[in-house]
């Protein structure tokens, strides 16, 4: 608990940076605003109390972003992204009840043999990227850091069944999916925390690093669920192309 009270307090400190640093430039400092294209290519889980539940699924992401530089130590980058979450082989307990005929009947020798969860959303991040401070050279370092909200658009629970015909060579598999979205909040706020390096070139530059999504909502909206504080969290590779 006091580990997500410091990630709240740290994104709160940015968030009052990203918006006392345009106050605070001078007019003869300020830079034009550069756009640009982002891919990002991650992992995503369903996490309770820091612990992961389940097992990881990969995910992408992309987008464009503007970005606006303030200081040449300080600028700030307003993306809108769609990005994927979820997790795999997650318990089934999150989305259903102890006696829901999606957990498998066994009268009809069916068996729920895994679950994974596949959000998909927009995502709204303004990101505070700090570079050390008269930072000489075309290759700098830079400090991500920054609020975000996103929007879950769709949300989908895998489901794969085993059936048992007595009789037959082999069992049968299927696959089906069930729409989860009035299971889980929609609307979610997170904290974006990250490295990278800042690429200067012509006609473009870039920026490659890492990025670490936590979210600060609970994502659960079942009352029936397993566990009730659940949350998911995204490590994130990323690219972007500045025009």
């Amino acid at each position: 608990m006091r580990k997500h009270k410091l990630y709240k307090v740290i994104c709160v400190i940015a968030f009052c940076m990203v918006i006392y640093a345009p106050l605070t430039a001078q007019d003869d400092s300020a830079s034009p605003i550069r756009y640009g294209v982002k891919v990002g290519f991650g992992s995503s889980s369903l996490a309770v109390d820091y612990q992961q539940l389940g097992q990881a699924r990969t995910t992408i992401s992309i987008g464009a972003f503007a970005q606006c530089r303030l200081f040449n130590w300080f600028d700030i980058n307003a993306e809108l992204n769609y990005s994927q979450a979820g997790g795999t082989n997650v318990n089934p307990r999150l989305f259903y009840f102890k006696e829901s005929p999606m957990l498998g009947i066994p009268e009809l020798n069916k068996s729920l043999e895994r679950t994974d969860l596949l959000m998909h959303r927009v995502e709204l991040p303004v990101t505070a990227h700090i570079s050390p401070i008269d930072f000489q050279g075309s290759i700098k370092p830079v400090l991500i850091i920054g609020p975000s909200l996103g929007y879950t658009v769709r949300a989908n629970a895998i489901n794969y069944y085993r059936w048992d015909f007595e009789g037959a060579p082999n069992d049968l598999l299927t696959v089906t999916q069930d729409n989860l979205k009035k299971k889980l909040n929609a609307l979610d706020v997170a904290g974006v925390f990250g490295l990278g390096f800042d690429v200067t070139a012509k006609p473009v530059s870039f920026t490659l690093g890492i990025t670490y999504r936590m979210s600060f909502t609970e994502t659960n909206n079942y009352m029936y669920s397993l566990y009730q504080n659940y949350t998911y969290n995204i490590t994130q590779v990323f690219l972007a192309v500045k025009f």
